[in-house]
């Protein structure tokens, strides 16, 4: 046996198996109460919302954490990867295409799709919950919302789509002024 292992067992500086303790156990279990008590509300957590309670506390605290994986979803490495020279170059022309054109006509929009479809996916609950039940809509519908603004500061009326049969008055009463709504 090594000399170090003697050293470790004889004052007692062994470390468990696996991963190491990030929070103390009194904390771990503090925490474990409260996820529990949502699930019993009808809000249960999944291990994403988990890590963000962790890291919350952690942040906190001042301890860093480099373990814990918070990932962002739908990023794509090749995008990720662009050069400081491939947009350097995007740029410099699209400066030149730009020469001529007056600042109103330059409009930027991004458009963001809102589904409610809960799907299924996997949640923390106290062991032997045979049916966990979370409160939610399940309507599965989705509403498109495009926003547009010009390069001379003005922001254009947000457009709104919704996926459905028929367009309600509720849905388009105490929006955003000038709002456009279609079905």
């Amino acid at each position: 046996m090594h000399p170090s292992v003697l050293y470790r067992h004889s004052k007692g500086l062994l470390k468990q198996q696996g991963g190491q303790r990030a929070l103390s156990l009194e904390t771990e279990n503090y925490i474990i109460e409260y996820i529990n008590v949502c699930a019993e509300w009808g809000y249960p957590m999944d291990s994403l919302d988990l890590r963000y309670i962790i890291k919350m506390y952690l942040d906190q605290l001042g301890l860093p954490i480099n373990d814990l994986k918070i990932t962002s979803r739908g990023l794509i490495l090749s995008r990720a990867a662009v050069s400081p020279e491939t947009i350097t170059s995007f740029f410099e022309e699209l400066e030149k295409s730009l020469v001529d054109v007056p600042v109103t006509n330059i409009i930027n929009y991004d458009e963001t799709n809102l589904a409610d479809d809960p799907g299924r996916r996997k949640i923390l609950t106290k062991r032997g919950t045979k049916y966990p039940e979370r409160i939610m809509n399940h309507s599965k519908s989705n509403v498109s919302i495009m926003m547009a603004g010009t390069a001379a500061g003005d922001l254009l009326p947000p457009y709104v789509v919704y996926k459905a049969l028929n367009l309600y008055d509720t849905w388009v009463s105490r929006g955003p002024r000038e709002t456009e709504y279609f079905r």
